[in-house]
């Protein structure tokens, strides 16, 4: 008998759509495991012929629906799997990494490949973070050990550590020789910066432009002011994803381990049809999606060549604890501004269409990206409503944190589309969908952003 806790699943990107890529790695995904469903869904059609009296023909199955729906916590190793770019329809701009082999908590760390690091990058690994100070043949040397550091993991290159920078109203200015266009920064990401005096200045900010000798930001707190620095800056930059239009289909693999002949199941052709993330006032920031497909085999046997990649372990985030910055059209969240809940929802629009002599669907493909989603908030301000009623872009960054890691999704322009008072606890609350559009001056959507570690 199959039992939830011995279910193992898994997925791998398809290189051609629809099929299982040859010797596939299957990263397996830590999920609600109650609430992932991998399903044939049956379409049937009764016959209309009859022979005498009431009898008829009987029905047959005409269709499978290949569906596949998961839950989970947000988690770093969320974005660590395939499914944020099925979501996306895009690749991650992914920074320098190599797969670490060797002496992962030395500070003499070996790795697979060492081309692209430079000293005074900074490298990190599950939360650890370093500044390079070496680099040899297979290996990277660096200041402090990454405590967090694991074999079979990846060392990655999330930021840098100058001298010679200051700030100056809106800008961050290099008053040496770094040069800011070789942090390969797309315009309107975030980045974290550390090592400043002023507390505040320590921020997540948003980047407008990169020109060798300065960067323009925004969405700076309260407290940001000009300072002068005569020791060590870091910029922290990450990974960046944004909606885009490269298909990006899925092979799942569901193992039920303990069936002794063998149980296995493996929907091709999968493709995120939605991604939902919710959270509520101290409870889980939760991530639902829901996936359309091609076909589903069941078998006892896994298919020839097959490993299974184990899971990025990463501890859940909630939305009481793992808030890094919550910014609604550049206010910081205080007592005049108290969000109680928030959804993102990305929609795709997927289809499956059904030729003559099929039972499984031959296409399945996308239309428009359509991201939507709701804010709730205490009634603070009459503007509120005004900025409902009138259309005002608007745009929100939330950055969340757990053991020096971050995922941060950043809308850079959308607007309400109503407003419904209610009332919690004697205290008026307005509840705000909102639709997102493009942003013509930066290129996309939606962009999610994921730091390996940051300061």
């Amino acid at each position: 008998m199959a039992s939830i806790q011995n279910k193992k699943i898994g997925f791998v990107e398809e290189v051609v759509a629809g099929t299982i890529p040859a010797t596939p790695k299957f990263q397996t995904v830590a999920l609600n495991k109650a609430e992932a469903t991998f399903t044939a869904e049956n379409e049937s059609i009764d016959g209309n012929n009859t022979t005498k009296g009431r009898g008829v023909a009987g029905g047959k199955s005409v269709g499978l629906s290949s569906n596949a729906s998961v839950a989970l916590d947000l988690n770093y190793g969320f974005m660590e799997s395939p499914l944020i770019k099925s979501a996306m329809w895009n690749d991650w701009d992914e920074k320098i990494r190599s797969t670490i082999t060797a002496d992962a908590t030395s500070t003499s760390i070996i790795v697979d490949d060492e081309t692209g690091f430079a000293i005074g990058d900074i490298v990190a690994c599950k939360g650890s973070k370093a500044v390079i100070t070496g680099v040899s043949a297979n290996q990277i040397d660096v200041d402090v050990a990454l405590a967090s550091a694991l074999v079979g993991y990846e060392l990655v290159l999330v930021g840098v550590n100058v001298t010679g920078v200051d700030i100056d109203g809106s800008k961050i200015v290099s008053t040496g020789s770094f040069n800011f266009t070789n942090l390969d920064i797309v315009v309107g990401q975030y980045i974290k910066v550390a090592g400043f005096t002023t507390a505040e200045n320590n921020a997540w900010v948003r980047v407008l432009s990169v020109s060798s000798t300065e960067m323009i930001v925004d969405v700076t707190p309260t407290g940001w002011t000009d300072e002068v620095v005569a020791g060590a800056i870091e910029f922290y930059i990450g990974d960046t994803i944004i909606d885009g239009s490269i298909k990006k289909s899925l092979t799942a693999h569901v193992d039920y381990t303990d069936l002794s002949s063998g149980g296995y199941r493996y929907m091709r052709g999968l493709i995120a049809d939605t991604l939902d993330i919710t959270a509520e006032s101290k409870g889980h920031i939760a991530c639902t999606a829901e996936f359309l497909g091609l076909e589903t085999l069941n078998q006892t046997t896994p298919v020839a060549g097959q490993t299974d990649v184990a899971s990025y372990e990463a501890n859940f985030m909630d939305a009481s604890n793992n808030i890094g910055r919550f910014v609604i059209d550049g206010q910081d969240l205080s007592d005049d501004n108290i969000v109680t809940a928030y959804g993102i929802n990305i929609a795709n629009n997927v289809s499956q269409l059904w030729g003559i002599g099929s039972k499984y669907p031959q296409i399945v493909d996308s239309g428009n990206f359509v991201l939507t989603g709701n804010l709730t908030v205490l009634l603070n301000d009459i503007e509120q409503f005004e900025k409902a009623a009138n259309n005002q872009d608007l745009s929100i960054c939330i950055t969340n944190t757990i053991d020096s890691q971050s995922v941060l999704f950043n809308i850079p322009r959308l607007n309400f589309t109503g407003i419904d008072e209610s009332t919690s606890d004697n205290t008026i609350v307005a509840d705000q969908p909102f639709s997102a559009k493009e942003s013509q001056e930066l290129g996309y959507t939606l962009m999610v952003q994921k730091f390996e570690a940051f300061a």
